[in-house]
């Protein structure tokens, strides 16, 4: 009883660590899921803005200075135009770069001055622009220093482009330091974005714990213990998987409007539980407590219970030990009284035989007595020596030597009497015998 009481505690203790560990994991899993809905709200609402800022140029009409400085560029009187607009352009709508590329994707004007030539990955998503005629967003590229371009044709009307406007975004203005921040100080998080190249998880950003920036390969899509690869997969919610540092985290996967883009938020399961994990220890000397507690009251209720049985144990067997003794005296009674009798009866006995050794040894005619087969001699009289001729000892030693001793003309008669006498106990008969001297007598 005291061990299932024990283990009911134990249980109970457990259950409610259990509930715990669930509850905390479920407000955490509530919390990073709220904050990744969050960003992913405030990157989609940046990106279109910039996206809303591209298609505003590409709807409006190309102006006669930017078609004068396309169609001229050493011209000076449009270039410091559009020099001027792309500067604005740069200051009221936070640009790190504004460019005026020709149909060539050579830089023809740029706002600050200092932007070098185009790089191959820049010179594909300007090709696509002019081939498609429509804004081009590249995504982020560019290692160790990421960038975003939105390129814009530009278009006179009824006409092939002319060039494109690439207006640039610097990540670590914005977007980044977004994804950074962690707004819960009572559970550290991570958020990340990522997006996916091919078969790989793409990390889009710096992770807290790596020492490279922007497109950082992932592990495999086939690595599905991996958070990342794992709510890619599942398309959004949430699960418990190990992140890119091999540590078990609880992740929730936010997938960002009109981008390839996903923000992952996560927190390492070990933050979600170190609270918890301490505070058990104080349960654990609670239930131990509690043990103890238990144990000495049931210690106390047996020792109670013990010396009760123990006083009607020996009541019980003083009432036996009494009825025992009144028992024995009985029976030494009956057992002297047995003796007695078995030795009169002993007395009797020898007297009896005595009386019989008298009379049959007196006899002159043989008496003897034998087992119910004939084959063991128990008794013989001292005159069947002097009528056989033989010892006594040589009947007892053999039983058949009365019958050897027979008349052989009378023997015959004599075994079917003898048989008869086996069945019906009593039978008289008169025979002759011969003697060891040859002598017959009847």
């Amino acid at each position: 009883m005291l061990v299932m009481v024990w283990v009911m505690l134990c249980w109970i203790g457990y259950s409610y660590h259990q509930e715990r560990l669930s509850a905390a994991e479920q407000t955490a899993y509530q919390q990073i899921q709220a904050i990744g809905d969050l960003k992913a709200q405030e990157i989609a609402r940046w990106l279109k803005e910039r996206q809303g800022d591209a298609a505003t140029l590409l709807a409006r009409p190309i102006s006669l200075a930017l078609a004068a400085l396309l169609a001229s560029p050493n011209v000076s009187a449009p270039r410091q135009s559009v020099a001027k607009w792309l500067h604005s352009l740069v200051h009221h709508y936070d640009y790190s770069a504004v460019m005026l590329l020709d149909d060539d994707a050579r830089i023809v004007l740029s706002a600050p001055q200092d932007e070098g030539v185009l790089d191959d990955h820049s010179r594909a998503f300007v090709a696509k622009s002019l081939d498609t005629r429509q804004v081009v967003f590249s995504g982020l590229y560019g290692n160790p220093s990421p960038r975003l371009d939105f390129i814009v044709p530009l278009m006179a009307e009824g006409e092939l482009p002319l060039g494109c406007l690439l207006l640039r975004v610097d990540p670590q203005e914005f977007l980044f330091p977004l994804l950074q921040t962690w707004p819960t100080p009572n559970i550290p998080g991570e958020t990340l974005l990522v997006g996916r190249e091919g078969d790989r998880v793409v990390f889009l950003h710096l992770p807290q714990h790596r020492s490279q920036r922007t497109s950082v390969p992932g592990p495999p899509l086939d690595t599905p213990s991996l958070s990342a690869v794992r709510v890619i997969d599942d398309k959004g919610g949430g699960m418990i998987g190990i992140d890119y540092r091999g540590k078990e985290v609880l992740a929730t996967l936010h997938p960002i409007p009109n981008s390839p883009w996903s923000v992952v938020a996560k927190v390492d399961r070990d933050e979600i539980f170190a609270p918890l994990r301490r505070s058990a220890l104080g349960t654990a000397a609670i239930i131990v407590l509690l043990m103890l507690v238990v144990g000495l009251l049931a210690w106390m209720t047996w020792r109670h219970q013990r010396e009760v049985a123990l006083r009607g144990i020996n009541q019980l067997l003083e009432m036996r030990v009494q009825e025992r003794t009144t028992h024995l005296q009985t029976l030494n009674r009956q057992l002297q009284q047995e003796i007695s009798d078995r030795r009169q009866a002993q007395a009797d006995q020898q007297e009896s035989e005595t009386m019989f050794r008298q009379l049959v040894e007196h006899l002159h005619e043989i008496f003897w007595m034998a087992s119910i087969d004939g084959n063991t001699i128990l008794y013989v009289s001292p005159a069947y020596q002097e009528i056989r001729g033989h010892p006594c000892q040589r009947l007892y030693e053999h039983s058949q030597d009365w019958l050897e001793a027979i008349h052989p003309e009378d023997r015959p008669g004599i075994e079917d009497v003898h048989a008869r006498i086996l069945q019906h106990g009593k039978l008289d008969a008169e025979y002759r015998i011969v003697r060891p001297d040859g002598s017959v007598r009847w």
